[in-house]
């Protein structure tokens, strides 16, 4: 187990502490609960748009290029007999 130290204004620790006391657990274990609930939430990267995550200009690139081609008429496509 890792020891963390926080510095909390007056008012956000007094939240805090009222919140663990209707839940009946220590402060530090309301921590816990939102930080895994936080973790928890956070979206899976999937598919190509996980490549960017870590460049969000390349996406916005991406991004932009896509919006471009759409916005060009496809050319008239000829059976082929």
């Amino acid at each position: 187990m890792i020891k963390i130290e926080l510095e909390l204004n007056d008012l956000t620790f007094a939240q805090a502490r009222t919140q663990a006391s209707i839940q009946q657990i220590t402060v530090e274990k309301l921590f816990a609960n939102i930080l895994e609930q936080q973790v928890s939430s956070l979206p899976a990267h999937s598919g190509s748009m996980g490549l960017f995550a870590d460049d969000p200009d390349m996406m916005d690139h991406v991004m932009e290029m896509v919006r471009v081609e759409r916005e060009t008429p496809l050319t008239e496509v000829t059976e082929i007999e």
